[in-house]
């Protein structure tokens, strides 16, 4: 991810991984979104806290790659997965946010290359 950041070398993948327990600042006990308790513990999370237990690891492949584990090995660890384009693509057409239209926004185009008219549909 550095290398990324400083001098634009794109990863092959990003190794993700699932954790558990633990009670460092960002993790399940720790401020998470959502969950939690919302009282400072500043001064007393620190000499208490404990690392989470990593579960799994899986690489994450550039689109459109997926990834396939490889048949041997230990399912749990990143190493023995690699990454496959698949023959068919999955329909991914899916309406985002922002792809909303109202029906009062103005259509504008050029008919002569010279003259624009707008109107509420697609021209």
């Amino acid at each position: 991810m550095i290398s990324w950041r400083e001098t634009g070398g794109t990863p092959g993948a990003v190794i993700a991984s699932k954790t558990s327990g633990g009670n460092q600042p960002g993790g399940p006990a720790g401020g998470q979104l959502g969950g939690g308790d919302t009282k400072d513990t500043k001064g007393s999370a620190s000499a208490s806290s404990s690392a989470p237990t990593v579960e799994y690891t899986r690489p994450v492949y550039p689109y459109p790659q997926l990834v396939a584990y490889d048949g041997s090995g230990d399912k749990k660890d990143a190493a023995n997965y690699r990454a496959y384009t698949p023959d068919k693509l999955p329909d991914d057409h899916y309406k985002w946010a922002g792809s909303f239209t109202s029906g009062y926004q103005e259509w504008c185009g050029t008919k002569d290359g010279k003259s624009m008219s707008c109107g509420r549909h697609t021209p």
